[in-house]
């Protein structure tokens, strides 16, 4: 039972995530096509959808949206493999010693446990991070959850009362049955979010070596700015810009 209402809660959150981003996006024109490829590197795949539309104004604007799946440890968990994070810290180190250190890179941060909204902001603070995604875990009633949810500013916003707040609600309306094929039980602690357990933010790369060695951060993924610069590298992607790059958070692979 608890599986099913896991499986419910997981897809919950990555739906609304979805949705949020794809709003973001599109909100000021409407899609007239799409194009789509897809690359393959040694630890990683990537998919690159173009979609041309039309802004309020007429004007034919090209974005770009992709899609990157990590080489993982193996085909029934979601944790990344030992080369992808290997090939992730190498980036790193490069970057440290040849990019510009003012330059903003696209990160992914995974902590080594779900950290509170303070916690979380005082490591990203120090680092004049850009947040833009979010990931929190706990459990309501007994079953583990996620929340994603789009960030903008820099630093992080929700408390875990207003997180733990919304899944209530959506457990509360799961029991009832007004979410098909829910099956669940409302037994035990109504509210446990645990915390923030991973980010993704704009990092300058001379902060980059300090967030590596902070204690509260299990890795640091460097795979969403790999992607960004061989998109803009690319001859059929050059001049447009990245509207939207998703990159699983590898939440359910740890204990929280």
């Amino acid at each position: 039972m608890k599986s099913k209402a896991k499986i419910i809660l997981a897809l919950m959150g990555i739906v609304t995530f979805v949705f949020t981003m794809i709003w973001a996006v599109f909100k000021s024109g409407v899609m007239a096509s799409v194009s789509h490829e897809t690359y393959q590197q040694a630890t990683y795949s990537f998919d690159v959808v173009l979609d041309t539309y039309y802004s309020e104004t007429g004007e034919e604007v090209n974005g770009i949206r992709a899609i990157i799946q990590p080489q993982l440890a193996d085909e029934s968990t979601s944790l990344p493999s030992t080369a992808y994070l290997n090939a992730s810290q190498q980036r790193l180190q490069q970057w440290v010693s040849k990019r510009t250190g003012d330059e903003l890179v696209d990160v992914m941060l995974m902590f080594a446990r779900p950290l509170t909204m303070a916690e979380a902001n005082e490591i990203l603070g120090s680092t004049n991070a850009e947040v833009f995604e979010s990931a929190v875990v706990g459990y309501v009633y007994g079953v583990p959850f996620v929340n994603y949810a789009v960030e903008n500013g820099s630093l992080l916003t929700r408390s875990l009362t207003e997180v733990a707040e919304s899944q209530h609600e959506f457990m509360i309306e799961a029991e009832k049955g007004h979410i098909e094929e829910a099956d669940l039980t409302l037994v035990g602690d109504p509210v446990d979010v645990r915390g923030y357990l991973a980010v993704r933010a704009w990092i300058k790369v001379n902060n980059l070596n300090k967030l590596a060695q902070t204690p509260e951060v299990r890795f640091i993924d460097t795979t969403p700015q790999a992607v960004r610069d061989q998109l803009n590298t690319d001859s059929n992607w050059q001049n447009m810009s990245v509207t939207w790059l998703s990159l699983p958070m590898p939440v359910w692979a740890y204990d929280w």
